[in-house]
Formats: structure tokens, C-alpha cells, sequence
């Protein structure tokens, strides 16, 4: 038996959701987000294990020696409920530079990336705004 939530508790689960993303540096690991990563798929991809598999070998490619990398992800459809994408907050050791092309070496294969500074002055909440309409929308922590 599934659980619907009403529109006030799922908003209310958004917010905890995105302050539970603002905090979790801080709370677990005593740092900030350094890094906002939007990384789309090349073609319509259907919502699958496939999609988390993705973001497990992007870990691993960023995860170099006498790194300290972590993050969360959130799984969003685009347009129309299709075209799955992620926003990553990131916290990787590595420089920018190095961030953006190890990044984009891994994800080129997939589809589209794009890596900016984290900004704290952007909300978090426009990432969790589907966060609990599907199955699929739900975050993951980058570990």
C-alpha cells in the first residue's frame, strides 16, 4: 500500500529535504558544498537502476588518490515528466579545473554536464521541487 502525501506534507518534506542537503557538509564532515554539478542524459532515458549505476561510476572517477570527495545528488525529470537529470552538491578536494574535467571525461559518454562553484545564495529548494512526486524523484547520498 503506497502513502499519498497532501500538497502541505510534501512541501513540508521538500524543505527538510533541502535544509537536510544545506547541512549535511557541515553536520557530517565539517565542510561546505564547493561544487553544483547539473548532469543531463543524451537521449530519453527511463527512470532505472541504470541511471544510479551512472552516478556510482562518476563517484569513482572523481574519488582519486588523497581525495576527499562526497556530495548528494537529486533525481529530477525534465520537461513533460521525461528526460531524468541530477543536480549534484559537491565537495571534492580537487581544484575546479581538475573537478570540470574529470567530470565531463566520464559524463561526455552520457550526456551533458554542467559544474559551477556552489553558490549559497541559490536555493536548494528549486532541486527538491519534485522531490516525492514519483519514485524516481528522490536524492542519494554521493558516498
Amino acid at each position: 500500500m503506497s502513502y499519498k502525501r497532501s500538497r502541505e506534507e510534501l512541501k513540508k518534506y521538500r524543505k527538510e529535504v533541502a535544509n537536510f542537503i544545506k547541512n549535511y557538509p557541515i553536520m557530517h564532515h565539517d565542510k561546505e558544498w564547493r561544487y553544483y554539478v547539473l548532469l543531463t542524459y543524451k537521449s530519453t532515458s527511463r527512470p532505472s537502476s541504470g541511471l544510479n549505476k551512472r552516478m556510482e561510476g562518476l563517484h569513482k572517477r572523481l574519488s582519486v588518490s588523497n581525495t576527499f570527495n562526497f556530495g548528494i545528488y537529486v533525481n529530477e525529470y525534465g520537461s513533460y515528466r521525461s528526460n531524468p537529470h541530477h543536480h549534484l552538491y559537491l565537495y571534492n578536494d580537487l581544484n575546479i579545473s581538475e573537478c570540470i574535467y574529470r567530470i565531463n571525461s566520464y559524463w561526455k559518454h552520457v550526456g551533458i554536464s554542467k559544474i559551477d562553484y556552489f553558490d549559497p545564495f541559490r536555493s536548494v529548494d528549486y532541486s527538491t521541487k519534485q522531490i516525492g512526486d514519483s519514485d524516481f524523484n528522490d536524492f542519494h547520498l554521493f558516498e
